[in-house]
């Protein structure tokens, strides 16, 4: 298998999987931590010294959502050669960053260039050829990200096999496990987000690819006190799916979305916003108004929807270049400042297959990855 992007495979305990991925990927996870402090600095004015103290009051959190996932950050610490609230660090980055994102923005500065996101989606088998589940998305973020992208395909001793992509030395993004469980998910800032202590998005997205059930993965999410606002679209190879918006908090920050006509998609703005708080993204982020008319469109604009219609969906150029195929834009630009699509997934849930495109869709082939050792 070949792709820009490293594929690194893993077995044996939560350390020792954290190892392997540190060390075969040390590179890149120190391009993670680089890129992050810039990242502190510039959208919540701290520096790394500063972000590492926020960081050490998510340890205990973490560590009562179960040791294995400190364990592993451990392992990538230990095996990259950096210290381990480094990797805690970056696995708050959406805390740490969007708490400091939504305090500007409600004080009435105004950002210059937010980060874009992601545009998710689930295909269910009344919508697609030959019945199957599937689930994806492009996932948008700052250009810097494409020097640390991993994939990991785990064999797991205590939980099933997973496949994800993601930012080397964060524990998962979207991805799917050996028991038919696929996650994609959608960064939300909403006034809430004041970065207190809780349960990580990163380590959320993590223990939901440990998950047996598609309830399981749900509960993940509605039965803890999350430390900040996300959407996870969760998806089973049994054909179901359900998308669940969450804000900080326990449950009464939790909303949830099921598919109509067997397609569900989402993008970086809430649909069901508790009363009394804002939606900082529809300030920030007006492409994501946008981007999910065009992948709504594109899903519902037929039946049989496979790999390849689903492939076209995300490349999809309206209202370029802050479409749902995201591209830099044509002017000069900093990493810190502008946003493309780093990648783009599908999976097929039924078959556990993922077709991984490193960059943007509409330029970069789709290579076909699985659980095997192909």
């Amino acid at each position: 298998m070949t792709t820009s992007y490293p594929l690194l495979r893993a077995s044996g305990s939560a350390y020792e999987r954290g190892r392997q991925i540190g060390a075969g990927a040390s590179d890149r996870v120190r391009a993670t931590l680089v890129g992050y402090q810039q990242v502190f600095q510039s959208y919540a004015d701290l520096r790394w010294e500063q972000a590492r103290e926020i960081a050490e009051t998510f340890v205990e959190p973490i560590r009562a959502t179960g040791d294995k996932y400190l364990l592993e950050m451990e392992g990538i610490a230990d095996g990259s050669g950096v210290d381990l609230l480094d990797i805690v660090a970056v696995n708050c980055r959406t805390e740490i960053m969007f708490s400091g994102m939504a305090r500007k923005v409600l004080a009435g500065e105004r950002l210059s260039a937010p980060p874009s996101e992601c545009t998710a989606f689930a295909a269910l088998p009344g919508r697609t050829e030959g019945k199957r589940t599937l689930i994806g998305q492009n996932w948008d973020w700052l250009s810097f990200a494409a020097d640390s992208v991993i994939i990991v395909v785990a064999e797991q001793d205590d939980g099933p096999d997973y496949l994800t992509v993601v930012e080397a030395g964060l524990l998962a993004k979207s991805g799917m496990n050996s028991a038919g469980i696929g996650v994609v998910t959608n960064a939300l800032i909403s006034s809430a987000d004041e970065g207190a202590p809780g349960l990580p998005y990163h380590v959320a997205l993590r223990r939901m690819l440990d998950s047996s059930t598609l309830d399981e993965a749900a509960n993940v999410v509605a039965s803890s006190e999350r430390a900040s606002s996300a959407n996870y679209l969760i998806a089973s190879a049994d054909g179901f799916a359900l998308d669940i918006e969450c804000t900080p908090g326990g449950p009464t920050g939790v909303r949830a979305l099921v598919p109509d006509g067997g397609v569900i998609t989402h993008t970086n703005h809430f649909h069901k916003l508790e009363a009394g708080l804002t939606d900082i993204a529809v300030v920030t982020h007006t492409d994501t108004l946008v981007r999910q008319q065009s992948i709504e469109r594109d899903l519902r604009s037929g039946e049989g929807l496979d790999v390849d219609s689903l492939a076209a969906a995300l490349s999809a150029h309206g209202n370029y270049p802050f479409s749902v195929c995201m591209h830099l834009p044509d002017q000069d630009h900093q990493p810190m400042e502008h946003s493309a699509t780093i990648a783009s997934v599908i999976m097929d849930l039924e078959s556990r297959r993922a077709w991984i495109a490193s960059g943007n869709p509409c330029t970069s082939a789709f290579v076909e990855v699985g659980f095997g050792s192909d």
